[in-house]
């Protein structure tokens, strides 16, 4: 017993560095992997549900969608909902909306550049908007971008808290297991 001590007291005693072996952390930490696909299958959740949302919504607005639009609309999403988590609590929802209002139109900008401009897909064009920047961005959309944004941001909300309840929703292709403990709980 006199020549045990803890591990963190030999650190700060001698400085020294203890090495483990895999195994060893293993075992400290069985569920390491299933937390990592865990979070990788609520990512991809809400990455398809925001993009699969803008993508409707732009159907409803337009009467069709281009394909990068999903892919921005489920990355917006996952921004939204990373500025849902950087904000204090209690942050008033039109200040999540301003918020998201300028990462939107920031993106839309970054996005119009690089598909309109650079690779000349013309996916929209802004140009007889009024307030227009070079047909990519203009100020009555970014109005439009602050309430869904508000929208995104409640949404967002709603699902890691009360549609999870704390817990991950894993996608039924990856998580099959889950999936089915889940639906005996409930």
């Amino acid at each position: 017993m006199k020549h045990e001590k803890s591990v963190d007291g030999l650190r700060a005693q001698k400085g020294v560095t203890l090495r483990m072996k895999r195994c060893q952390w293993r075992k400290l930490r069985p569920d390491r992997g299933k937390e990592s696909v865990r979070k990788f299958c609520q990512t991809a959740d809400l990455f398809a549900i925001g993009g699969g949302t803008y993508g409707l919504i732009e159907v409803l607005w337009r009467g069709y969608t281009h394909w990068s639009m999903a892919l921005l609309g489920g990355a917006l999403f996952l921004l939204i909902g990373a500025g849902n988590r950087f904000l204090p609590a209690g942050t008033p929802l039109l200040v999540r909306g301003l918020a998201g209002a300028g990462v939107i139109t920031a993106a839309e900008f970054a996005a119009g550049c690089i598909l309109n401009l650079g690779l000349g897909l013309a996916v929209w064009d802004y140009s007889d908007m009024p307030f227009q920047l070079l047909g990519q961005i203009c100020l009555p959309y970014s109005f439009l971008w602050v309430v869904l944004a508000m929208v995104a941001s409640a949404l967002h909300g709603f699902i890691c808290r009360e549609a999870w309840q704390g817990e991950v929703l894993c996608c039924p292709v990856l998580c099959k297991k889950a999936v089915a403990s889940h639906r005996r709980r409930v």
